[in-house]
């Protein structure tokens, strides 16, 4: 370990289930990590209520922040933007994350059950299933309860992708997922004038305010439908230009190289031989 030959260590955890991992190792296991991890130069985490991870193992001083951030080839132009903008004439609902459970979207899918009286209301759901009897299962409700109002894409990615988040106004994740850090998605829809509706969890809270999106309880279908069926068009269309500036303010992939360059810079001395700050980078958790 780079710790035994007294270089830097630099740890940047993307994820949100240290403590409880933690809690479920033997004591041994327990124990070294208790005693190696306030050792590293810092642990960087996604988000400031995400510092709670590592508290009290590590020293408040060493736990750094840092965003994740929006790729500039996933962003729509500011020209596309305002063209969504102006045509916004009904809700089309995106959920797009991997299929598990924990993710909510059965609960999503639900939702959409219980909307079917409303026919301004789209739902579009796209990402992998690990399991073909968990799809198998999807497609079954979708053709039990007619369903005609939910639109299914799969996998998709490049322009498949940025042509989603071109049509949908409304990025629903109503995530209970127990490895959930900041996720990146509900960064693309914001910076893509999508307004989010999501659950208070892991770091969500720190990025998604009631300015800018709308929090619904944990596995609560009704509830999920309901607040879909209260957002207003004319509201998606003032949030989509609030969220499209935030997240470019505070979301840009260059902002994001230049907190890793002053975490680096703060973290590792200026003494370190080069080819040890590079082997310290590659130290990561999670």
């Amino acid at each position: 370990m780079m710790l035994g030959k007294r270089r830097p260590v630099i740890i940047h955890y993307h994820g949100g289930y240290f403590k409880q991992l933690l809690s479920k190792m033997n004591p041994l296991q327990r124990k070294l990590n208790e005693q190696l991890l306030p050792k590293a130069a810092c642990v960087v985490v996604l988000s400031e209520s995400l510092k709670a991870l590592f508290q009290p193992v590590v020293p408040d001083e060493k736990l750094v922040i840092c965003e994740n951030f929006v790729e500039k080839e996933a962003l729509l132009t500011e020209e596309e933007l305002e063209t969504k903008i102006q045509r916004m004439d009904g809700k089309h609902v995106l959920f797009l994350s991997n299929f598990i459970a924990s993710k909510g979207y059965l609960d999503v899918l639900k939702a959409a059950s219980l909307s079917k009286g409303h026919p301004e209301m789209t739902f579009h759901f796209a990402g992998a299933f690990f399991d073909p009897k968990e799809e198998k299962r999807f497609k079954a409700m979708v053709d039990e309860h007619g369903l005609t109002n939910v639109v299914f894409h799969g996998v998709v990615g490049g322009e498949a992708k940025k042509e989603l988040l071109r049509t949908c106004n409304v990025f629903i994740l109503p995530t209970y997922y127990p490895n959930e850090g900041q996720p990146i998605s509900v960064i693309e829809a914001m910076a893509n004038g999508l307004t989010v509706v999501t659950t208070k969890h892991a770091g969500i809270p720190d990025i998604v305010k009631e300015e800018n999106g709308y929090f619904v309880p944990k596995q609560a279908p009704h509830a999920i439908a309901r607040q879909l069926q209260d957002i207003s068009v004319r509201g998606l269309q003032k949030t989509a230009r609030v969220n499209r500036t935030y997240a470019l303010r505070s979301f840009k992939e260059t902002d994001y190289t230049e907190r890793i360059d002053k975490i680096f810079q703060r973290a590792v001395p200026a003494e370190t031989p080069p080819e040890a700050a590079e082997s310290s980078a590659k130290e990561k958790l999670g």
